[in-house]
């Protein structure tokens, strides 16, 4: 079930290497395509979770200035924006694809790469606070997943079926998975941030009247909206990284780990 608060808008100011956490801090697991050493950094670990993929999570290749479409910097944006939030917030960075040699052979996250990681993190459920994913890995018909890696989980209604379960799971362990509603304005969230057990994220702000405005995609089930004040967030690497719905989703993801009380509208730091 959705979570029905209040439109107000407040300020919030191999598995070896999670064994290095503190046991009373758990971490925000960011899971995406890429992560490279120059944004992965101080309270980061990175994990890479695709069996098959025998290449580091360390190869230096990010682009500058950053761009958020592609593979090779969309996870370490997400990545600064969580660190932008606090300092001193701990990040498990989940590399859910199989990287190849160059910038271009970097694959995307599918539904099978999701599932992976959503496992991962259920088998490692104890270190973990909270899950932020910014990726789509919908279909065309409504929401379920594209058929992307899926056969053997039985196909699209079979990956959406174990999607949905380990979310669910994850949720009855206390761990939320936040996920983004999408960049294209209208009321269509894209898969998974339109499963009514995720923790959806857009970015908007209320007008004078009170109403919801926003220039990404929302609906009526949307549970946090990032502050629309932010237009971008400031990196040493990657220069300027546009506010989106998936760096809201990060922001927001961060602000709950590191024990901000969320509402409607929630207060980021860029």
């Amino acid at each position: 079930m959705k979570k029905l608060i209040a439109l107000l808008a407040v300020s919030v100011s191999a598995l070896l290497p999670i064994q290095a956490y503190a046991t009373d801090s758990k971490a925000l697991v960011i899971i995406d395509s890429y992560f490279d050493s120059r944004a992965v950094n101080g309270n980061v670990t990175c994990i890479s979770v695709i069996i098959s993929n025998t290449a580091p999570c360390n190869n230096d290749v990010v682009k500058i200035p950053a761009s958020l479409s592609d593979n090779i910097n969309h996870g370490d944006a997400m990545v600064e924006v969580a660190k932008r939030q606090s300092s001193s917030l701990r990040i498990i960075a989940l590399k859910a694809t199989v990287t190849g040699q160059g910038q271009s052979s970097v694959s995307d996250v599918n539904p099978g790469y999701f599932i992976e990681a959503l496992n991962w993190v259920n088998a490692n459920s104890e270190k973990v606070s909270a899950v932020s994913f910014s990726r789509i890995l919908g279909g065309t018909n409504g929401c379920t997943p594209a058929s992307t890696n899926t056969a053997s989980y039985g196909g699209i209604t079979g990956a959406d079926a174990t999607i949905r379960n380990l979310i669910t799971t994850l949720k009855s362990k206390g761990i939320k998975v936040f996920a983004s509603t999408g960049n294209t304005k209208g009321t269509t969230i894209i898969y998974p941030g339109c499963i009514l057990e995720t923790e959806s994220v857009s970015s908007g702000a209320l007008n004078k009247s009170g109403a919801m405005v926003s220039n990404f995609a929302w609906d009526t089930n949307t549970d946090y909206f990032a502050n629309y004040s932010v237009l971008n967030y400031k990196s040493s690497v990657l220069g300027v990284i546009a506010q989106t719905t998936s760096s809201a989703t990060a922001a927001v993801a961060a602000q709950y780990v590191i024990g901000n009380t969320l509402t409607k509208v929630v207060s980021v730091t860029s």
